[in-house]
Order: C-alpha cells, then sequence, then structure tokens
C-alpha cells in the first residue's frame, strides 16, 4: 500500500516540474501571458509557496489594467490558500 502511495506522489510531482517547465518557457516567450501567469501561480501555490504566487498576481495587475478574470481567478485562490493556512 504504502509504495503506491508513494508511486502516485512521485508522479505528481513529475507532472508539477514539468507544469512549471511549460510554464516558464510560455513566459519566456511572452512575459505578460495572462493565462500562464494565472496557471503558475496556481502552481505555485500547490507546491506552498505563496511569496512566488503572489508575484504572478502582481504581474497580472499589472497587464490587466481594467480586470481580468485570470487575475480574478488567482487572487481568489490565494485568499483561500490564506484561510487555509
Amino acid at each position: 500500500m504504502c509504495i503506491i502511495c508513494w508511486d502516485s506522489v512521485i508522479v505528481n510531482w513529475i507532472k508539477v516540474e514539468e507544469a512549471f517547465k511549460y510554464y516558464n518557457r510560455a513566459l519566456k516567450l511572452n512575459p505578460r501571458h495572462q493565462g500562464a501567469n494565472e496557471y503558475i501561480g496556481e502552481l505555485y501555490l500547490r507546491t506552498k509557496n505563496l511569496n512566488k504566487a503572489e508575484e504572478h498576481l502582481e504581474v497580472l495587475d499589472d497587464i490587466c489594467l481594467f480586470g481580468c478574470e485570470e487575475y480574478d481567478d488567482l487572487k481568489d485562490a490565494i485568499e483561500k490558500y490564506k484561510k487555509s493556512m
């Protein structure tokens, strides 16, 4: 049973690392990409890195002059994360 649990953890971690790789590649091509900034921010929350998530929220705040769904979604995710701490 424990081996199966660790296999799942390892597979999930590999997927997280792969997701970071692709989001960072997208942001290298376009640092102002709204979706990539939202999703990498949410991924940082998943890996318990609130500071990095908030950095991407700041980027979205700069990009979305009149508000946007990506900013709202990441802001909500950060607020939920903070409440769960």
